[in-house]
């Protein structure tokens, strides 16, 4: 596929984080994104590299330079006098990742991709095969100025100890640029975006799939044992953790400037949720029954607009989508339902009047089950007419 730099040719960068201690190592999160590239020479590019030594504050530590002797961010990768410099993706790009990856990656994955195909194989008691087919996303970018001394003082504080990436040194940089999940970047976007005439500056393109740390305390969730599910978005700003479940619906928060480049055309935003499909069921107590869903997204100022909802269920995941809704700050709710098999009642036919010499006909009683649940116990009552125990609700 050829890119916008007139090239067919993409970085792909794939890592693990993990730490180690009394000597067992432990993975603890990953993180793959694809590039789209075209080669650049010049004398200001070497090989990356890991440089031990006083940092700051004078603590000994290492520092990763990345092979830009002038650091302006252009360069995907880079080798002695060679940059692979970034360059946007054709229009339609789908990609597809395949990784063997540890198995100690659970829980939820986040990122920039849309319409994604995931499939998770056990290769052995370490290893799972992980693919992802996804369509590239275009991403409004945001830039802002403003005077410290103007900023509210909780502003001036997250602004101050937040994490960033930037050029210059670190805490005299000129510039900062904050990853979209972090928890300052919605802050970011709802405090400056006026200043920035609610209008993106730019659009690029990315293909990025990220673990996310799991903290949920919801049983089904919080499973440790699998990969369970993906959230992905175009916004410029979002949760950095997996939907939040309130008991009746999945909610997730995203926030981007309202125009594109051009100051007129509405941003479009784009959300994509896939859920092993025994997850789902976990969560509402579905049977193996077709699940139907909707998805409404509602403003910061409350207006509530009900989504065209993409359902599909293939190879044991969920699927769900929204597309078009258009920023400030909206907050995404999905729901899911599932019809309740209808129940039958049994006709007896008239029994025939006996005869002398016959045997006595034995009529049953249809026998009905009703589901009771208090808060998370659940209890199946069975009878010709059942009631749930005290204290208990009829599901």
């Amino acid at each position: 596929v050829t890119n916008s730099g007139g090239t067919d040719q993409y970085v792909v960068n794939a890592n693990v984080g993990w730490s180690y201690f009394q000597g067992r190592a432990t993975v603890t999160d990953f993180k793959a994104a694809i590039y789209a590239v075209k080669g650049k020479s010049g004398s200001g590019y070497r090989e990356p590299g890991i440089v031990f030594g006083p940092a700051a504050y004078g603590i000994y530590s290492s520092i990763t330079e990345t092979g830009e002797v002038v650091y302006d961010g252009t360069c995907v990768a880079t080798e002695a006098n060679y940059c692979a410099e970034r360059v946007e993706f054709a229009s339609g790009t789908r990609i597809k990742l395949v990784l063997k990856l540890s198995n100690k990656v659970t829980g939820w994955l986040h990122g920039r991709i849309s319409k994604p195909e995931i499939s998770v194989t056990p290769i052995n008691d370490l290893f799972n095969t992980l693919s992802v087919t996804a369509d590239s996303v275009e991403v409004p970018m945001m830039y802002a100025q403003f005077n410290k001394s103007e900023m509210k003082r909780d502003f001036a504080g997250e602004y101050k100890n937040a994490g960033y990436m930037g050029k210059g040194l670190y805490e005299t940089a000129f510039w900062r640029q904050y990853s979209p999940d972090h928890p300052f970047a919605t802050t970011i976007v709802t405090t400056l975006g006026e200043s920035a005439k609610n209008t993106a500056a730019e659009v690029h393109t990315y293909w990025k799939v990220a673990s996310i740390p799991n903290n949920s305390t919801n049983m089904c969730m919080s499973d440790t044992s699998k990969l369970i599910g993906f959230v992905t978005t175009n916004a410029m700003a979002y949760s950095g953790s997996a939907p939040t479940w309130d008991g009746s619906t999945l909610e997730y928060k995203v926030a981007g400037l309202h125009f594109m480049p051009d100051g007129k055309t509405p941003t479009s935003g784009t959300y994509d949720l896939a859920m092993r499909s025994d997850t789902a069921r976990c969560l509402y107590g579905f049977s193996k029954a077709p699940i139907s869903a909707s998805i409404s997204v509602t403003s910061a100022d409350g207006e509530q607009k009900l989504m065209t909802t993409v359902l599909n269920e293939k190879n044991d995941w969920l699927y769900l989508a929204a597309y078009g809704f258009t920023f400030s700050a909206p907050t995404i709710r999905i729901k899911l339902s599932q019809e309740q098999p209808k129940e039958v009642t049994p006709v007896t036919a008239p029994a025939p009047a006996p005869s002398p010499s016959s045997t006595p006909m034995v009529v049953k009683a249809a026998v009905k089950t009703l589901k009771c649940v208090k808060g998370k116990a659940v209890k199946t009552v069975k009878g010709a007419n059942p009631k749930c125990p005290a204290g208990y609700k009829a599901k």
